[in-house]
């Protein structure tokens, strides 16, 4: 195998725990209302872009607020938590280190 030249990484969890703290949120975000993230809500969620994953929570839990309005304050609960939660993946200080 020759050298490496190049390392290319996406940022949604790969690095560091974002996807993690991206949970937390929204977990917040719920409880705000008294209601909780279940299993089935974070599937029906996961791995869409905010403007499709917002619409379907307001739909599957009949709340009355905009998307962009949740979306903003999802957002600012993620920024509060970010630095209190942040951590690197297990492993990535080792693999940067060799590459």
């Amino acid at each position: 195998m020759g050298a490496i030249k190049a390392v290319v990484f996406d940022f949604d969890g790969l690095m560091f725990n974002t996807e993690e703290i991206f949970n937390r949120s929204g977990r917040e975000l719920l409880r705000r209302r008294g209601l909780e993230m279940t299993p089935e809500l974070l599937t029906l969620m996961m791995g869409r872009r905010a403007d499709e994953a917002f619409p379907l929570m307001i739909a599957a839990l009949g709340l009355a607020e905009s998307a962009a309005d949740l979306r903003a304050e999802e957002r600012a609960i993620f920024q509060d938590m970010l630095w209190t939660h942040v951590a690197p993946m297990p492993g990535l200080l080792e693999l940067l280190a060799q590459i």
